[in-house]
């Protein structure tokens, strides 16, 4: 009786990190989706976000929303993150390097 109120403990115990551990990523996500989107409106308000020469597209079908754009952008500001896809954010920043 004592090992199956351990492993019924224990299976919740899993449970609940699990459900933690999602809980935070979503909220993550979500927060540097709203962080994203305050960053274009600054930078529209400031006439920021067209692009003076080369910049990256995104495609719908070509994201796979793994974040390799942004990590590999030197200009470091101009791909930010909404609802997971990639978008740009500071594209007069942008050096068109093509990485």
């Amino acid at each position: 009786m004592i090992d199956q109120i351990i492993l019924i403990s224990t299976y919740i115990f899993a449970a609940l990190l699990i459900i933690f551990t999602l809980l935070y990523y979503v909220y993550k996500q979500n927060r540097q989706s709203e962080l994203t989107e305050r960053n274009i409106e600054i930078a529209k308000e400031e006439g920021r976000h067209e692009p003076l020469s080369m910049y990256p597209v995104f495609g719908g079908s070509i994201c796979l929303k793994c974040g390799s754009c942004a990590c590999v952008c030197r200009a470091g500001d101009v791909i930010g993150y909404v609802e997971g896809k990639a978008t740009l954010i500071n594209a007069t920043h942008c050096i068109g390097d093509g990485a």
